[in-house]
């Protein structure tokens, strides 16, 4: 059967399952600088869009209500390098341009369950 739930987390929609794993932007309480063995966080998100179960589909307006899931952090995690556009160095002589990239922090979520109503799907 597919179970799974679309969850709106970090402003974005992500479509979790049980059991999986997920790269997400870190809620503001992991946010700053925390060592790895801070991690294994427990946490509950309520921001629950869509679950599915089956053919049972639940859809929420704009969340559901009374549906939760939860998981753990367990590390912290980076995504892919981004371009930032063109920087002009001050000190350059000849005035081109040097690209600056950044990789974003994040964390790695691992879904434990998810709740509708309280029960588990």
């Amino acid at each position: 059967m597919s179970r799974y739930a679309m969850i709106d987390v970090g402003g974005k929609q992500l479509r979790v399952e049980q059991n999986g794993s997920h790269d997400i932007n870190p809620p503001a309480l992991i946010r700053g600088d925390t060592s790895d063995s801070d991690f294994d966080t427990e946490v509950s998100i309520h921001r629950v869009l869509v679950i599915r179960f089956g053919s049972r589909i639940e859809i929420g307006r704009p969340w559901l209500d009374e549906a939760t899931v939860r998981g753990r952090i367990s590390r912290r995690c980076f995504g892919d390098k981004k371009l930032i556009g063109g920087v002009h160095s001050e000190r350059d002589k000849d005035g081109t341009k040097k690209n600056s990239r950044y990789r974003q922090n994040q964390v790695r979520l691992l879904v434990d369950s998810i709740l509708s109503d309280g029960k588990k799907v």
